[in-house]
């Protein structure tokens, strides 16, 4: 391998890092490492940062790592680089999800590649009231596609009853969490001021957890056939399923997870997440039955526009990766 070459994978290979970071977590928790070696990427699970009382099997932190995984991927291929992917290596370290591999073969990226590339600096999570502005059957379509080119599917609840039970889940899994002391604590821990850690989510940008009342608003989720009210259009709600709850096909969710989101900001749109359904068990299996996938719910997404898209901080490349 030539100095000129080892320069450009040691520069490419800091892109992959400072993307990978980008990703989502719950509570801004940033549950990953990452260990490198010329030629490789391992993404490695954090347990210190799975959050016991919302994650307790670290389902949601295994699907932060996934999107983090996607976000190296398409670093790299951006940077032309041809990659291989293995999930769950065979080794003694459990925490280990991951590794990413470059061949050496030069790659060329699609037009695909480099949009979704271009999202990661510009994708944010929405916590504030969506606009009702209706998203397009085109962009649900590409969004529904880019889920399933990572091994994901996404359900869309396309009809008022579907979404009058979803808010009715939400809501309920939001008031049991909130009843729960440990919730409340490890709710406040993660919760910071613009400026004062590089983790959690600043009360200025929303909060880690926001009020679900705006979410539905700009939709008319029930008909009740008068004649003279106004119709606006419904919002585009998706839950993401995988197969089976595996560590690979959580890895998977992440990753399909951070394919829609990168295609849904390449469109303006941003996205909130919903997970009070998904962490409270009883409307989990409530989720399954709503949604009639033959799969499991792993992530519930609302869909939309928003004036406002605020950015959460994250640990620096340095603090979360080890060069070997």
């Amino acid at each position: 391998m030539t100095t000129g070459h080892s320069e450009l994978l040691r520069e490419a290979t800091d892109t992959a890092l400072a993307a990978a970071i980008r990703a989502p977590s719950p509570h801004n928790s940033q549950p990953w490492r990452f260990e490198v070696c010329p030629g490789r990427i391992d993404v490695l699970l954090d347990r210190s940062r799975v959050l016991q009382v919302v994650d307790p099997d670290g389902k949601e932190a295994r699907i932060a790592c996934g999107a983090a995984l996607f976000n190296i991927r398409a670093a790299l291929r951006s940077a032309r680089l041809t990659t291989t992917t293995e999930l769950k290596p065979a080794t003694e370290n459990p925490d280990l999800q991951a590794t990413v591999r470059v061949t050496g073969q030069p790659y060329e990226p699609t037009a695909e590649d480099l949009l979704l590339a271009a999202a990661v600096e510009f994708r944010h999570t929405n916590r504030y009231t969506f606009t009702d502005r209706p998203v397009s059957d085109e962009i649900r379509n590409e969004l529904v596609y880019a889920a399933r080119e990572e091994g994901g599917q996404l359900v869309t609840l396309d009809e008022p009853a579907q979404l009058d039970a979803l808010a009715g889940l939400v809501s309920g899994a939001d008031e049991a969490q909130r009843r729960n002391a440990g919730f409340r604590t490890e709710l406040a821990r993660w919760t910071t001021r613009l400026g004062e850690r590089d983790e959690g989510v600043p009360i200025e940008v929303g909060g880690p957890r926001p009020s679900t009342d705006g979410l539905f608003a700009v939709g008319p989720l029930r008909t009740n056939g008068d004649a003279g009210r106004t119709r606006r259009p419904l919002p585009l709600v998706g839950v993401l399923t995988t197969h089976t709850n595996s560590d690979e096909d959580l890895l998977r969710a992440g990753q399909a997870l951070q394919c829609v989101l990168l295609t849904a900001t390449s469109w303006d749109v941003r996205a909130a997440f919903l997970s009070q359904p998904v962490e409270v068990a009883e409307t989990g299996r409530a989720l399954r039955n709503l949604v009639a996938a033959t799969g499991q719910p792993q992530v519930v997404l609302r869909f939309g526009y928003s004036s406002v898209a605020l950015p959460t901080p994250r640990r620096p490349v340095s603090a979360v990766s080890r060069y070997l």
